[in-house]
């Protein structure tokens, strides 16, 4: 499945905004703040499959890449437009390449202490930063947002779409019940670290979702064609959106 990025990811790019890739540079910028956005250029698709007689519930899933690490870029943006709202002064933005930064979120700390790569702290150090929003990862049970409740069966992590293809959910607009929802899911968490000693000052767990019911599908009873691909890609962006807006003002509006 191809899917495109959309026309702010471009629109960020050729503004010019300070996008290091996780080295130092000759900037004359001097940032209080710098941002990490290790959420990766995956999106996970986990497809729900019920027990049938002595088995457990079960869930697949299947890592989709994307054209552009899109996300992580999202999450920059929204990230330093909160920062600059707070009149936090300026911001320095990284990306990480190393897949071993991406891989495995939980091996990034250590208690309540954060375990980055030294030459990357030096760099940002370098910069003027003194205190890292890092975003990573987070692993949790699936608690999928519905109109009574919460839905969803085993671990979820990162951004993706749950596929439910059995249950019963009414459309919230004209009230038509399908079987079988679509869900996509925002499980990140947002810390706030000091660079001294990658020290956690905060920490903010996100956990956005919604379910869309099948019966808003065209002309199809599978639950993956309630969205095109481009719908898939900006509702994750959506949710990612809304969700970085609440939590990064918990995190420094007392720092």
């Amino acid at each position: 499945m191809k899917l495109h990025r959309r026309d702010a990811l471009a629109t960020l790019l050729a503004a010019g905004f300070a996008l290091r890739d996780a080295r130092a540079d000759d900037s004359p910028r001097k940032p209080g703040y710098g941002v990490l956005s290790l959420i990766g250029h995956r999106m996970d698709v986990v497809t729900y499959h019920p027990a049938v007689g002595s088995r457990l519930d079960t869930n697949d899933h299947q890592m989709v890449d994307l054209v552009e690490d899109l996300f992580d870029v999202e999450a920059l943006r929204i990230i330093q437009s909160s920062l600059q709202k707070a009149n936090k002064g300026p911001v320095a933005l990284y990306r990480g390449k190393d897949p071993a930064l991406f891989d495995q979120p939980l091996a990034l700390f250590d208690g309540d202490r954060a375990r980055l790569p030294d030459e990357l702290i030096t760099s940002m150090r370098a910069d003027g930063a003194e205190r890292l929003l890092l975003v990573t990862r987070h692993r949790r049970e699936a608690d999928l947002h519905e109109r009574h409740g919460g839905t969803g069966s085993g671990p979820l992590e990162g951004m993706g779409y749950y596929i439910d293809g059995h249950k019963k959910m009414r459309r919230s607009d004209t009230g038509e019940i399908g079987r079988g929802f679509l869900a996509p899911f925002v499980y990140l968490r947002l810390s706030l670290l000091d660079l001294a000693d990658q020290r956690v000052l905060k920490d903010q767990m996100i956990s956005g979702s919604t379910t869309l019911s099948v019966a808003r599908a065209k002309e199809s009873f599978d639950p993956w064609d309630v969205l095109t691909a481009e719908q898939k890609v900006n509702t994750l962006l959506r949710i990612l959106d809304h969700e970085l807006q609440q939590a990064v003002p918990k995190l420094v509006d007392a720092a």
